[in-house]
C-alpha cells in the first residue's frame, strides 16, 4: 500500500469536509498602474499595518517599549526577496535570524549596535526593535487582575533560569517549560491578566497569549460523498469497498494514529485494527463515543455487517485496511511541548499520519503558539532525532459556521 497515496486521500477527505480559505489582499495599483512602495513593504505587527520607514512615533506608549538590553529581538527588513548571501552578511555583523515575516523581514537576535551595523549591508532597507506591543496582541492588553492560564514562547538564546525567575517576579506561578525546537522554549503558567505588560518586557519573549479553553471535539462527513460516488441526482450509493479496491486505497500496510478521547477497541467493526502503543499519550483503557466514532471513520472494517435502510454499512471507515494507533489528546496537549509530543509519539509508534478531530480552541486565535508548534511538528515530528521526521497531521476543521478565517486552533 502506498502510504503517501493514502495520506493524500485522507487529506482530501478532510479538505472537502470543511474548507475555509483566507486570502491576503494584494497591494493595489495606483492611478498610474504602479504599486505603492509603502504597501509593498508594509508590515503587520501587533495588529497594526505600517511601512516601518515612514512610521513616526512621537510619543511612545507603554506598548511601544524598545529593549535596552545588550541583546534582544530586533527586526531587519530587506529591499526584496531575501538571498542566502544576505543572511550570511547578517550573521557576520552578529545578527542571528530567527523567524521570517512577510514582507522581506526577519525577527532576529541582536544587540542595538549590531542592529545599526546592519544598515550598512547592501539590500537592508530598514532595521528596528521588536517592541513589547508586538509580543502581546491588543485584545489581551486590558485584562483584569483575575489569574488565567497563559503560554509564551521565549528565544533559546536567553539564560532560561533567569527568564523564569523574571516570570515569577512578574506574578507568574505554576510555571512549566519545554523545548519547542532549536529556536524557542514554550512556557506555560498562570498569572493575573493585568501582568502582561510587565511580562512582555522580559528579554527574549517572542509572544505571550492566554491559553485558549474553548476547544474540544470536532465532526466529519460520509465516505461515499467525499469520494464523489453519487449519481446524477446527487444521491450516494453503496459500494465503497469496490471503489477502494479499484483505486488501491484500502489502507493495507499503513498505520494511522487516532488522537481523540479513546476508542472502544472491542467494537465489532474495530476489533483487531489497533496496534500496540508506547508513550505518555497512548489510549490504554480510555474509551469515548467520539473517539470510537473517529476511529471508525478512518479504519472500521464493517465486519459487523450492520447496514442502514439504504444498504450502507454502518461500521465501515474511509480506509478499512489500515492499522490504528490509539492516543488521547488530553491532558498531553496542555503541557509545554504537548502538541509536538502527540506527533512525536504518533511517529515513533509507526504512524504515517494522525487523525485529529479536536483542537485547543474552536474559535479564531490567529497564528498562535499551538498552530506554530503544529506547523513545526509536521516538518519534524521528532526533534531529538537528527534530520526531519516529516509527518502528516490531518485536522477536521471547526470552521466557525463557515465564516472566512473563522476556524480554531491549530486549524489556521
Amino acid at each position: 500500500m502506498n502510504q503517501y497515496k493514502l495520506v493524500t486521500y485522507l487529506c482530501a477527505i478532510c479538505i472537502s469536509a470543511c474548507l475555509t480559505t483566507a486570502t491576503a489582499s494584494a497591494p493595489k495599483p495606483t492611478s498610474k498602474g504602479q504599486v505603492n512602495p509603502q504597501e509593498v513593504f508594509s508590515l503587520t505587527l501587533g495588529e497594526e499595518t505600517f511601512d516601518p520607514i515612514t512610521k513616526v512615533v512621537v510619543m511612545p506608549t507603554e506598548w511601544e517599549v524598545a529593549s535596552q538590553s545588550s541583546k534582544d529581538l530586533r527586526l531587519v527588513q530587506f529591499d526584496g526577496p531575501i538571498q542566502e548571501s544576505w543572511i550570511v552578511e547578517l550573521r557576520e555583523v552578529g545578527i542571528d535570524p530567527i523567524q521570517y515575516i512577510h514582507p522581506y523581514t526577519y525577527i532576529t537576535w541582536a544587540s542595538a549596535e549590531s542592529r545599526n551595523d546592519a544598515l550598512s549591508i547592501h539590500h537592508v532597507r530598514w532595521t528596528g526593535d521588536f517592541v513589547n506591543g508586538y509580543r502581546v496582541l491588543p485584545r489581551w492588553r486590558s485584562l483584569s487582575a483575575l489569574p488565567i492560564q497563559m503560554q509564551a514562547l521565549i528565544y533559546r538564546g536567553v539564560e532560561l533560569e533567569s527568564a523564569l525567575a523574571q516570570f515569577k517576579d512578574a506574578g507568574a506561578f505554576r510555571i512549566e517549560h519545554s523545548k519547542m525546537d532549536n529556536r524557542f522554549t514554550t512556557i506555560t503558567f498562570f498569572a493575573p491578566g493585568n501582568t502582561l505588560l510587565n511580562l512582555s518586557q522580559i528579554v527574549g519573549v517572542f509572544t505571550i497569549q492566554p491559553t485558549p479553553t474553548d476547544g474540544g471535539l470536532r465532526s466529519e462527513m460520509s465516505n461515499q460523498i467525499n469520494a464523489g460516488n453519487y449519481d446524477a441526482s446527487n444521491t450516494a450509493y453503496p459500494g465503497y469497498v469496490d471503489f477502494l479496491d479499484d483505486v488501491d486505497l484500502s489502507g493495507n500496510g499503513v498505520t494511522i494514529a487516532i488522537v481523540d478521547g479513546g476508542s472502544d477497541d472491542s467494537h465489532a467493526d474495530l476489533a483487531g485494527q489497533f496496534v500496540s502503543c508506547e508513550g505518555q499519550s497512548c489510549g490504554g483503557s480510555a474509551s469515548s463515543s467520539h473517539g470510537t466514532h473517529t476511529a471508525g471513520i478512518v479504519g472500521a472494517t464493517g465486519a459487523s455487517g450492520t447496514t442502514d435502510s439504504f444498504g450502507f454499512l454502518r461500521g465501515q471507515g474511509v480506509a478499512p485496511g489500515v492499522s490504528l494507533l490509539e492516543q488521547t489528546y488530553s491532558p498531553t496537549y496542555t503541557q509545554p511541548g504537548g502538541m509536538t509530543l502527540l506527533m512525536t509519539e504518533s511517529q515513533r509508534n509507526g504512524a504515517s499520519a494522525s487523525s485529529n478531530s479536536w483542537g485547543p480552541s474552536g474559535s479564531p486565535q490567529g497564528y498562535d503558539i499551538d498552530t506554530l508548534e503544529t506547523d513545526i511538528g509536521i516538518r519534524d515530528a521528532d526533534p531529538d532525532v537528527p534530520g526531519n521526521q516529516q509527518f502528516s497531521y490531518v485536522l477536521a476543521i471547526m470552521n466557525g459556521n463557515g465564516g472566512t478565517s473563522s476556524q480554531g486552533t491549530p486549524d489556521e
